[in-house]
């Protein structure tokens, strides 16, 4: 397994872990399924299942790398991305930013298509997904979100 193998790999765990210690039940599934790493379901009340697709990067790098088949929207209300970026402190733990994977697409896309319209070359197969495109309040270490419906895309800060 490569080391980028390896960081995705932790990243899971790390997600499933911190599911698990906020009365979640997660399980992984085993890279079975190409959009979903963790299926879950909140173990206090009867909520729907929501499934995770887990990107995680090293500490010193800034964006999440994509494909471009992540510019989709989905009709499952249930799905998301969590993000991970682990720290050179690896005492400190990893930072989650958890974002509705309809979120994530609208975001792609609007970035590729203002850089289009300046005239930049975009990669036809890769996008990077920056977090600071989106409101931190709304989506940094918001494990309670899971447990909301998914909000509306005008939710989405404008990208600068």
């Amino acid at each position: 397994m490569t080391a980028r193998g390896l960081i995705g790999a932790a990243g899971e765990y790390a997600v499933a872990s911190e599911l698990s210690r906020r009365g979640w039940v997660a399980t992984l599934t085993g890279h079975n399924s190409p959009d979903i790493d963790i299926l879950a379901r909140y173990s206090k009340e009867p909520h729907p299942q929501v499934s995770i697709q887990v990107k995680a990067i090293s500490p010193g790098t800034r964006a999440f790398p994509l494909t471009t088949e992540r510019e989709r929207f989905t009709k499952d209300a249930t799905a998301w991305y969590a993000f991970v970026r682990f720290d050179h402190d690896l005492l400190q733990g990893p930072t989650f930013h958890l974002i509705p994977w309809n979120v994530v697409a609208a975001v792609l896309i609007e970035k590729r298509e203002g850089a289009e319209a300046q005239g930049k070359v975009v990669k036809p197969s890769r996008r990077n997904f920056l977090t600071e495109w989106v409101d931190e309040d709304l989506y940094l270490d918001r494990w309670d979100r899971l447990l909301q419906p998914v909000p509306e895309l005008a939710l989405i800060r404008r990208i600068r």
